[in-house]
């Protein structure tokens, strides 16, 4: 068996075209390139034979927040894909919704789901600790119709039942069709599956949610990580920014001047 810096190179590019952030991309790379240095200095390989293969640049990725408007075009797309029960749409709604990520949403077990109490527990997370999230009435319409689907312990499961490994391509076709694809400084920008989670967290911080409660919904450990969802999108600081013009219409009243008459001595 060997490898080639072009197997790598298409390895970086399918990860991309998945979704993958360029940062968990440079991540594995840079596993793999340690992987063939331990190799050479245990003397398995004379040479390392990607040590030349680049890591991708992770200050061009733009995070996607979803205006109303390119919600409604990225779920309407998803209702046209051929697929059984608006299978895709749910998916994409439910991450649109519940801000949880795409391996924690594949690993919804119908017996973790507790909708007497308003929410499910989340057990595939980033950091290996289960979270209960709180379903809210879009998530439980969905879960409702979810597990009205016999045959699968998996809320969200292929036609075998069997546990979602990967994001289906009708995903890609709708992202496309919607029109979310733009160029910035000469980059191409494609809204991820990841996205979906963004748009969650900046909409709950254009609510006014407070961090701690963004930072615990979301799973998030540090503040650093939560606080990126504090940046407001370009409609929310206009109206906000509007807000002052009644401010205006107050203090530029006319004044009006109060006369008093003099009085005449006495």
């Amino acid at each position: 068996m060997s490898i080639h810096p072009f197997q790598v190179e298409q390895y970086k590019k399918a990860r991309r075209e998945g979704g993958t952030s360029p940062a968990t991309v440079n991540r594995d790379v840079a596993c793999l390139k340690n992987m063939m240095n331990k190799a050479v200095d245990w003397s398995y390989l004379q040479v390392n034979p990607i040590a030349k293969v680049k890591l991708l640049h992770e200050d061009n990725e733009k995070m996607w927040v979803l205006s109303q408007e390119e919600e409604v075009k990225l779920l309407d797309e998803c209702d046209k894909i051929r697929q059984p029960e608006r299978y895709l749409r749910d998916l994409v709604e439910f991450a649109l919704y519940s801000g949880m990520r795409q391996a924690e949403i594949f690993g919804i077990r119908r017996v973790n789901v507790h909708l007497k109490e308003n929410y499910l527990l989340a057990t595939d997370t980033k950091t290996h600790q289960d979270r209960p999230v709180p379903v809210n009435e879009t998530m439980r319409e969905i879960l409702e119709r979810r597990m009205e689907r016999p045959g699968s312990d998996f809320v969200f499961c292929n036609h075998k039942g069997e546990r979602l490994s990967q994001l289906s391509g009708g995903f890609y076709s709708a992202r496309r069709k919607a029109g979310l694809i733009r160029w910035d400084g000469g980059n191409e920008i494609r809204f991820r599956f990841h996205d979906l989670r963004h748009t969650f967290g900046s909409r709950l911080g254009m609510n006014g949610v407070d961090l701690k409660t963004i930072m615990e919904i979301m799973g998030h450990k540090t503040a650093k990580v939560a606080m990126r969802y504090q940046h407001p999108s370009p409609s929310h600081k206009l109206e906000a920014v509007k807000g002052l013009d009644k401010i205006r219409g107050t203090s530029s009243q006319k004044i009006v001047a109060i006369n008093k008459t003099r009085s005449s001595p006495g």
